[in-house]
């Protein structure tokens, strides 16, 4: 299949099946579906993409390079990596602020689904090629890039835990200083 052809068949099934995800939430749409509202078969879908899966991934990655821009901008807003760590943190929250307020209808979060997932991929993309950079310059004193990383995703996935409890003004300060003590500052 010429490749040109096959992108554009690709993009096409990405769009209805976001379309579906919006109204139907991930877990209520299928593949049967999509093949159905496009007038295709499973075949075709499964020649493409070898699941619902990737499906969603191709989507998110599609919708992630938006994200990636937006914030690119406001970092070039910060000059060193501890104004940057800082802003990344403020990013993260207050995203997650927004999208935990956002939640009253089924309508809205099934929208948020794929919106959430690509934001939290280009999030954590450039937070990773921040740290890497940190690290590349002798920035950070942490060696273990990989375990550097995984120690930033959790105390970002704990302080949104607490956020869903009960907004605390302290945890994006408290936040701030656990990443950078942990980046050895």
């Amino acid at each position: 299949m010429n490749p040109q052809v096959q992108e554009k068949k690709k993009n096409r099934i990405a769009e209805t099946f976001q379309e579906h995800v919006e109204v139907f939430g991930f877990n209520k749409t299928s593949v049967d579906e999509i093949a159905g509202s496009l007038r295709i078969s499973k075949k075709t879908i499964y020649q493409l993409f070898s699941s619902k899966q990737e499906i969603f991934n191709y989507v998110v990655e599609m919708k992630s390079g938006g994200f990636t821009r937006d914030i690119r901008e406001i970092l070039l807003r910060h000059y060193t990596h501890r104004q940057k760590i800082k802003c990344m943190v403020e990013l993260f929250l207050n995203h997650r602020i927004d999208w935990n307020q956002n939640q009253n209808s089924l309508k809205t979060r099934h929208k948020a689904e794929i919106a959430r997932a690509a934001f939290s991929r280009a999030f954590f993309d450039l937070l990773d090629d921040l740290v890497r950079d940190g690290i590349k310059r002798n920035i950070y004193t942490v060696k273990d890039t990989r375990l550097t990383l995984a120690f930033i995703r959790s105390i970002l996935l704990c302080a949104e835990s607490r956020i869903r409890l009960e907004p605390d003004p302290t945890l994006e300060r408290e936040t701030v200083t656990a990443i950078n003590r942990l980046l050895s500052y």
